[in-house]
């Protein structure tokens, strides 16, 4: 399916988008600690987000108010497994792509982030999976194609979602501690008119298998 054209086409409310790289994702190969780790990115404080009920299993470090810069930052110089970002994404002007902002303060002009920084924070970090949360429904189809250039490059297993609810958050976030496969936890929970759209690797859906570790998370 060729969704870039598709998407600004046919106007498909609900559709399940999949992009898959044919390479294996070494992360699966690498271990982490439980609970996993989530840095949860708002562009402004009461933004909605998972509930305190879905993220009381996890390691959550919550922020706003950043710039992009400082976003940035703060991804490079920590340990997260999970990025949960809210952001803005609009298509360049030279047509080299999409770019994403966190910023949405009027005061504070977006610097705008491509797709090859917001890799080199995610390696540095250690994420395994990224969430981009669409704040404008105006914004989904850029979101896809900084997922899809992410992907190309060697990035995390990453779903962008767009219209979504708080039981959706919620869903997905129980979802892995249940071991349930990220592909299929991103498609199952959207409303009857919510888009989501998955960017995954061969083993990209299975890189936070919690079950194995049950044992570390009860002690």
């Amino acid at each position: 399916l060729d969704w870039e054209t598709a998407i600004n086409r046919l106007a498909g409310p609900g559709w399940a988008v999949a992009r898959f790289r044919d390479v294996s994702d070494e992360l699966l190969l690498v271990p982490f600690d439980v609970p996993a780790r989530v840095l949860q990115v708002e562009r402004r404080p009461g933004a909605l987000a998972p509930s305190n009920t879905a993220m009381q299993y996890f390691r959550t470090h919550k922020v706003s108010g950043l710039d992009d810069a400082d976003f940035l930052e703060t991804v490079k110089r920590g340990r997260y497994d999970i990025v949960h970002v809210v952001a803005a994404s609009r298509w360049r002007e030279d047509d080299a792509g999409a770019e994403l902002s966190i910023v949405e303060s009027p005061r504070t002009p977006p610097d705008w982030i491509e797709p090859a920084a917001l890799r080199r924070a995610l390696v540095a970090c250690g994420a395994r999976f990224l969430v981009l949360q669409c704040e404008n429904t105006s914004d989904y189809a850029a979101m896809l194609d900084v997922a899809h250039r992410l992907l190309a490059a060697g990035g995390p297993t990453t779903v962008v979602i767009d219209a979504a609810t708080s039981d959706y958050l919620d869903n997905l976030y129980m979802a892995i501690v249940h071991d349930t496969d990220l592909d299929w936890a991103a498609r199952q929970y959207r409303g009857p008119s919510m888009p989501a759209a998955i960017f995954i690797c061969i083993f990209g859906a299975s890189v936070l298998p919690i079950s194995p570790k049950a044992r570390q998370l009860s002690m």
